[in-house]
């Protein structure tokens, strides 16, 4: 049994909003949303099921090996969630602001990148409480 990768996309994509992303070609959405997922499953290194992504001769539609769990793609969207916000922190408009004068106003861009990068944090946590808590899934305890 296999996963098709557009079950996962559907996941991340009803978790992020992204006019630039919606409004690109298909096979620019589905090349970036799989850069995305590859990065989610090297972070997922708990998981005991084969992540490999296998890609159709179209080089856009693919599947990963193992038949994933809900939980394990919700797993997978939300490190793909990670690796997309990782991407607009670190765009160049959002790297300017934050070396500029100190005479901007509260709702200033430099603080919307403040605020990205806290919303980044804390979607990096959860994702990290999430691999924790799968890894330790029908774990009994020591007898």
């Amino acid at each position: 049994m296999s996963t098709p990768i557009e079950k996962i996309f559907v996941v991340f994509l009803n978790q992020i909003e992204d006019d630039g992303l919606a409004l690109a070609p298909e096979e620019i959405q589905m090349k970036t949303m799989t850069r995305y997922l590859r990065g989610a499953t090297i972070k997922f290194d708990t998981c005991e099921k084969d992540l490999t992504i296998v890609s159709e001769d179209d080089g856009i539609t693919g599947y990963i090996k193992a038949d994933l769990t809900e939980d394990e793609i919700e797993i997978l969207a939300l490190g793909m969630v990670c690796r997309w916000l990782q991407r607009i922190v670190n765009s160049e408009d959002n790297l300017r602001n934050i070396i500029t004068d100190h005479d901007f106003k509260k709702t200033s861009n430099a603080n919307l990148l403040k605020m990205l990068i806290t919303l980044k944090k804390l979607h990096e946590e959860d994702f990290r409480q999430r691999k924790v808590d799968y890894s330790y899934k029908g774990y009994d305890g020591f007898e």
